[in-house]
C-alpha cells in the first residue's frame, strides 16, 4: 500500500519573505497571491519563521504612529518543519500538537522545498475532496443545461 507523504500534497515552490522584510511587504504578498502564509527564509532558503494571516492580522492592530515592524519581529517562530517522505497521518498530527496551521517541508540540507496547510490534508486523510478554490466534490451534480432554476 502506498503512503501518501508530504510531498504528495505540499505546495511548491512556497510563497517567501525575508525576515527584514517589512510587514507591510508581507501583508501585500500575502493579498497577491491568496495565500494563507509566507515561509519566511534566510539567504540560504532555511525556513526561520511563517508569516500567516494571523501575524498580518497582529500587525495590523498595533497602535497608530508606532514603528513599522520587520517580518521577523511579527513572525511566528520557530516553524514546524518536517521531510518531503513523512507521511501525511503523523503530519497532521504535528501540526495539531503543535497547534499550527501551516507545517513547512523542508530537504535533507535543511532548504525549503514547500509548504502544507490543514485544507490539503482534507482529501489524503479521507475527505471527498480538497479544499482548493475551484475544487468541487466527486458527487456534486452536473451543471444545468439552462440558465439556473429554468430547467431549461
Amino acid at each position: 500500500m502506498n503512503m501518501t507523504r508530504l510531498a504528495d500534497i505540499m505546495t511548491v515552490p512556497a510563497h517567501t519573505v525575508a525576515p527584514e522584510a517589512p510587514v507591510s511587504a508581507a501583508m501585500a504578498l500575502l493579498r497577491r497571491t491568496r495565500g494563507g502564509a509566507l515561509v519566511v527564509v534566510d539567504g540560504e532558503r532555511h525556513p526561520v519563521g511563517v508569516f500567516c494571516q494571523r501575524d498580518a492580522a497582529l500587525a495590523a492592530c498595533r497602535p497608530e504612529g508606532a514603528r513599522a515592524p520587520s517580518v521577523a519581529e511579527i513572525m511566528t517562530r520557530p516553524p514546524l518543519i518536517a521531510s518531503p517522505d513523512m507521511g501525511v497521518a503523523p503530519a497532521y498530527r504535528l501540526m495539531l500538537e503543535g497547534k499550527a496551521r501551516h507545517l513547512v517541508v523542508a530537504d535533507a540540507n535543511g532548504r525549503l522545498a514547500g509548504i502544507v496547510g490543514e485544507g490539503d490534508f482534507l482529501h489524503p486523510l479521507g475527505f471527498p475532496y480538497r479544499d482548493r478554490p475551484g475544487a468541487a466534490p466527486p458527487s456534486a451534480p452536473p451543471p444545468a443545461d439552462g440558465p439556473a432554476g429554468t430547467g431549461a
